[in-house]
């Protein structure tokens, strides 16, 4: 996990290790402005931030991999989820 927007930089997608050391590679660009659609579908400007994940296929296939990109994407539009303990659900309905 490396957070690339404290140095200025933008979120990258993939690493350049040949040895598959790296199961899953997660980054964090730099926090922007970006024009972005509301819930009534208005164009209105929002800081935006790119996260880049890349997962090796050798621990999961695509199906699995997306399903947790989903998971992830709701708890991060959800934070309130971080406060869950790992033992309870969260409430996701696998939309």
């Amino acid at each position: 996990l490396s957070n690339l927007g404290s140095i200025k930089a933008d979120a990258a997608y993939h690493h350049l290790n040949n040895y598959g050391t790296n199961s899953i590679m997660i980054t964090i660009g730099e926090i922007h402005k970006a024009q972005v659609l509301d819930k009534d579908g208005m164009p209105v400007v929002r800081d935006v931030v790119n996260f880049g994940i890349n997962l090796d296929e050798r621990i999961a296939d695509g199906f699995y991999f997306a399903k947790s990109m989903k998971i992830m994407r709701y708890i991060i539009e959800h934070p309130r989820m971080l406060d869950v303990p790992l033992n309870e659900s969260i409430g996701y309905d696998g939309e």
